[in-house]
């Protein structure tokens, strides 16, 4: 289940942006103000191909305009050179088709209706259905790209634990992210895509560090901007693809 929570308690305005958690990245951002205009501003007057180039990966961001002119192919202004929204579906949907094709969802309704406050989207295991219900001016880690692949991170992970005679949600599996290390790289992709996991022992902070959502958070980084996954969480993408075999090259590019 992909619970995306936005309580304003969260949200704190950051140059003109509203910023989910402690962590500024693509997808805790929404919104921009003057900054955001001069920077969309500046990209438009590139090259179309340097655009496109730009747009195809993520690299670490800044709200500082001058910064980011002054070094634009190492830095990024959030939703101007990011990997914007309609790429990120793309690369879900191809992994979808995949899922699809090899026996990992049998079915999917990517407008759905879901009535659980902040659920996205879910993946029932049992006729192996993902459901994703969004909003196309939420953070765009809230987005229908983000929640597809997350919710094809429980089905590969279901699958692929059958496959290995270990369900998926098996709380007595033998952890993916086998190291120290490994885990707080699964933390540190979890809360680029959802914003800071509060402190506590509070129900929605257990959720978020499960074994289960921390590897669907860290599946969905890894098909949507394998190079920042890499660069943010390389400990655990290793477990990660380890853990997929084979299917890891099937979807990756």
């Amino acid at each position: 289940m992909y619970l995306f929570q936005k309580s304003e308690s969260f949200i704190r305005t950051v140059e003109g942006f509203e910023q989910l958690g402690d962590n500024p990245t693509p997808y805790t951002l929404r919104g921009g103000g003057e900054n955001k205009s001069d920077a969309e501003a500046i990209h438009a007057s590139r090259p179309d191909v340097d655009q496109q180039e730009d747009e195809s990966s993520n690299e670490p961001i800044t709200l500082d305009v001058d910064a980011w002119e002054d070094d634009i192919w190492e830095l990024d202004f959030p939703h101007v050179d990011t990997i914007p929204h309609s790429e990120l579906l793309k690369r879900a949907i191809r992994v979808l088709e995949f899922a699809e094709q090899n026996g990992y969802v049998n079915e999917s309704e990517l407008d759905g209706g879901i009535d659980e406050e902040n659920v996205m989207g879910y993946f029932d295991p049992v006729p192996k259905r993902v459901v994703v219900d969004t909003d196309s001016d939420d953070f765009l880690g809230a987005r229908k790209g983000p929640t597809v692949a997350h919710e094809l991170g429980h089905a590969f992970d279901i699958g692929i634990g059958q496959k290995s005679e270990r369900a998926g949600f098996d709380e007595t599996k033998e952890s993916v992210f086998d190291t120290d290390g490994a885990r707080e790289d699964a933390i540190r992709l979890s809360e680029r895509l959802r914003g800071t996991i509060p402190e506590g022992e509070g129900e929605y902070s257990s959720y978020r560090l499960s074994e289960e959502e921390l590897l669907a958070d860290a599946f969905a980084l890894m098909i949507l901007e394998p190079k920042a996954a890499e660069r943010v969480g390389s400990r655990a993408v290793a477990c990660l693809k380890s853990y997929l075999s084979t299917v890891a090259e099937d979807i990756l590019d």
